[in-house]
């Protein structure tokens, strides 16, 4: 398994575990979330895309956590631009094409949306 394969399911796991959970989960959910979005950063580099100038495959698969960014933020306190500002540029770049922004859920359907998944199993 690729290394960002194996990043992608880690923030996917991370941020059910930050909708779902409270307290001293949630808190270890969110370093583990900064920590995968770290390395996913990295393996970025200075690229515009995954994968170099060309947006591709993994940017697909990658990009549908940039609606949920905002959720994160706004629901349970914490910067992705503060910690890990060339993933929100990213997400910027990648939401420019057409493509994507006509794809992508509304920023403010999916803080709704976590906060319908909290009432649902009792988190708030």
């Amino acid at each position: 398994m690729s290394l960002t394969l194996y990043m992608y399911i880690q923030i996917y796991v991370c941020g059910q575990k930050i909708v779902k959970t409270k307290g001293e989960d949630k808190q270890k959910a969110k370093e583990e979330m900064i920590f995968n979005m770290k390395l996913l950063e990295t393996t970025l580099g200075n690229e515009p895309f995954f994968g170099g100038e060309a947006f591709g495959y993994l940017n697909i698969s990658l990009i549908s956590f940039g609606s949920w960014f905002h959720a994160f933020e706004f629901e349970d306190g914490f910067s992705i631009m503060d910690a890990c500002p060339k993933i929100l540029e990213w997400v910027n770049r990648c939401k420019e094409r057409k493509s994507v922004s006509g794809a992508l859920p509304d920023p403010k359907a999916t803080i709704e949306y976590a906060g319908v998944l909290k009432k649902r199993i009792g988190i708030e």
